[in-house]
């Protein structure tokens, strides 16, 4: 989930389109940037229940566009998760027109707004979060798939009147691969063979028309992309937002392409270098990290030290004695501890009840979440948000 959070925020900082993801029953917020409470047009049951009803018979993500204008993309997490990206609006709108939808929609005027921004925006955003969650990539076209022509013509046209006339040019399956799984096994020799301005631009494709801005959001989600492919190679979570914020500073301050391509190659070097350093410590895969992986995955399922030892095919006495040895923690504590900080982020990134919280992260009761969360985090839950709650507040413009 932190690794989640992580790449949304991200996401949200490269292309200020408002995002949020959802829980698998679409009712629980976990993380929401891009619109204010008051603003929020998920405050508003018409546009929550149709996004959620378009959403609950897709396998794939997409983009829905509502009377040409009113656009958004959607697609379920690996975690199940629901993840919202948008809505917004494609094309410029004078306040009656935004009155006419609210009043269609029953939604109070004076509480409706939605930010502005541009399909290619939308579109790259929704398939570079499916990438970077399962993988595999889809064209900015396919997401119109699943609907009928006659639903879909309008939207194909602006997708593509958005790029020119040319399409969008992403590497293939083999080389994307290739990269992702250079740095989880820190082959820093192949990494090193085959930086080059070429294999740079096309592995997230171009996302911008503006040839640095397309440099600069293609840096931006290679070095999202690597963190997380460094993490699945070993590198501990901390260490590699840690590095990846240190590559995003100095992306920030980069003038031009050819020192974003330096960057860049530079940045998949120190990551393959880090795995590669782990990889040597460890001669094997070790049973304590798939126990890690396995609670990181069941944050929100209550589970038993006999359910972990199961998933992994191993004795439930050997895994807890093994796992404490090399953490210091017993499995239930180190489960305990990665909820607190589970919670601590949808604090940070949501507006949802606290009660609402330590239910979803299987607390017997909000008491008790109260009582864990102090004793981890040194603060309560309520005092924990008021300091840090970092959602955006984007107010209408006048």
């Amino acid at each position: 989930m932190e690794t989640l959070f992580f790449l949304l925020e991200h996401l949200y900082r490269m292309t200020e389109v408002p995002i949020r993801c959802l829980d698998s029953s679409g009712q629980l917020i976990l993380f929401n940037k891009g619109y204010s409470y008051e603003y929020d047009p998920f405050n508003h049951g018409p546009i929550k229940n149709q996004i959620l009803s378009a959403i609950a018979d897709r396998q794939h993500p997409f983009i829905e566009v509502e009377e040409e204008v009113y656009a958004y993309g959607c697609l379920r997490d690996t975690t199940e998760c629901i993840i919202v990206i948008g809505p917004i609006t494609i094309l410029a709108q004078k306040p009656e027109e935004m009155r006419r939808y609210a009043e269609g929609h029953g939604i109070p005027y004076e509480h409706f707004f939605i930010t502005g921004r541009g399909m290619l925006e939308l579109t790259s955003a929704t398939s570079m979060l499916y990438f970077a969650r399962y993988g595999k990539t889809i064209r900015g076209n396919d997401l119109f798939a699943e609907r009928t022509e006659k639903h879909v013509a309008h939207e194909r046209n602006m997708y593509v009147f958005s790029n020119v006339d040319e399409e969008i040019f992403r590497q293939g399956y083999t080389l994307e691969r290739n990269f992702l799984e250079q740095i989880r096994q820190g082959d820093v020799s192949a990494i090193e063979y085959q930086t080059n301005i070429k294999s740079a631009e096309t592995l997230v494709g171009r996302i911008a028309i503006n040839p640095l801005k397309r440099f600069e959001y293609m840096v931006c989600t290679s070095i999202c992309l690597a963190s997380r492919a460094a993490m699945e190679g070993g590198v501990a979570p901390i260490d590699a937002y840690d590095m990846s914020d240190i590559f995003l500073r100095r992306l920030e301050r980069c003038k031009d392409i050819t020192e974003m391509v330096y960057l860049h190659n530079e940045m998949k070097v120190t990551f393959a270098k880090q795995v590669h350093m782990i990889k040597q410590a460890r001669s094997a895969i070790s049973y304590v990290e798939k126990c890690k992986v396995f609670i990181e995955q069941n944050l929100n399922i209550p589970f038993t030290i006999d359910d972990v030892a199961r998933s992994i095919n191993i004795n439930k006495h050997y895994l807890s004695r093994k796992f404490t040895q090399e953490e210091g923690v017993s499995i239930m504590e180190y489960a305990r501890a990665k909820r607190i900080h589970a919670a601590a982020n949808m604090l940070k990134f949501s507006d949802e009840k606290i009660s609402a919280i330590a239910t979803y992260l299987t607390f017997a009761n909000q008491s008790h979440f109260g009582k864990v969360f102090k004793d981890i985090m040194g603060t309560t839950p309520k005092q924990y948000r008021s300091s840090n709650q970092t959602i955006e507040v984007r107010a209408p413009a006048e």
